[in-house]
């Protein structure tokens, strides 16, 4: 087997998937990273080929999650919810991912005139995924007053990794005569990243399902003032340090930006709440917990 040929002791796996392959007598840990399989909103958002993908998955991570001997929750609200499907509470292990220092580094370079961005932007970075809640933050900001939206570009940065979705964001872009508002990076480095976190009048985590939210992080960390979903696990994360809107609520969602984009001392202070929020989440407790359970079921 893969356990013995390799003399391993303990199987560990961040993807959600044990093999079958994998002998119960042997320790295993299995880490579980996309809880989109269990949200009612993703899918009711994706298309019927992405909900076949999606039940398939749901299948495999409860399937590799009752075989394991542990299973790492990157969330509370992920434990709720694979307790809620019959997982054995007592073996999950909640630990949150953390977060680099870079982010919170200075941007020693101002890439924003080499990006094209020459003007106060909102921001959302995220993969182009139906649930990830593009349209309902597009439509949101093309219902801003007029004034408000020359003055604030919207700029999304994310690989379009569902061709479906991205294709429809620039159909849905275009049909709301947002070509010269919106502007779209497919790919950034983290360097050019970083510098629009920072440099944010306001970033925007519209996506309906997370289990640990890395972008949401690294925004916290970069201390942009963030405005997100109130549907788990963001409000876990994010604590007191952002504000919240219904997910799916187009008007709710206008005018929280509203408020928002008119309100520079409360952004101000929404920006140093960010970075102490961020220090909860570290890489160092992420190791030490993984590691304890290790050394426990040997």
């Amino acid at each position: 087997s893969i356990m013995s040929n390799n003399k391993s002791e303990v199987y560990l796996t961040f993807s959600h998937y044990l093999p079958k392959s994998i002998s119960s007598n042997y320790p295993s840990i299995v880490g579980v990273s996309n809880l989109a399989p269990f949200s009612p909103e993703a899918w009711s958002a994706e298309s019927l080929k992405s909900k076949l993908r999606l039940f398939m998955l749901r299948k495999t991570i409860l399937s590799s999650c009752r075989r394991a001997t542990r299973v790492l929750a990157l969330s509370n609200t992920c434990k709720e919810i694979l307790t809620a499907n019959g997982i054995d509470g007592k073996k999950i292990i909640v630990a949150s991912n953390g977060v680099s220092d870079f982010w919170e580094l200075s941007s020693p370079e101002d890439f924003r005139e080499e990006l094209g961005i020459d003007m106060p932007y909102i921001l959302y970075v995220s993969h182009f995924y139906f649930y990830k809640n593009f349209e309902t933050l597009i439509t949101a900001y093309k219902k801003l007053d007029a004034k408000l939206r020359e003055k604030n570009k919207l700029v999304l940065v994310g690989s379009p990794l569902d061709k479906a979705c991205y294709n429809e964001t620039l159909a849905l872009i275009n049909r709301l005569q947002l070509n010269r508002d919106v502007i779209i990076f497919t790919g950034l480095s983290k360097d050019k990243l970083r510098c629009l976190y920072q440099n944010t009048e306001l970033f925007i985590f519209a996506s309906l399902i997370e289990n640990s939210p890395n972008i949401l992080l690294e925004a916290m960390k970069s201390g942009s003032p963030i405005l997100t979903t109130n549907l788990q696990p963001m409000p876990e994360f994010c604590g007191n340090s952002a504000d919240y809107f219904s997910g799916l609520d187009t008007q709710e969602l206008t005018s929280k930006i509203s408020l928002l984009l008119n309100n520079l001392e409360k952004r101000n202070a929404m920006k140093i709440k960010s970075r102490l929020r961020a220090k909860n989440f570290t890489w160092d407790d992420l190791s030490k917990k993984i590691i304890k359970e290790v050394r426990s079921i040997n």
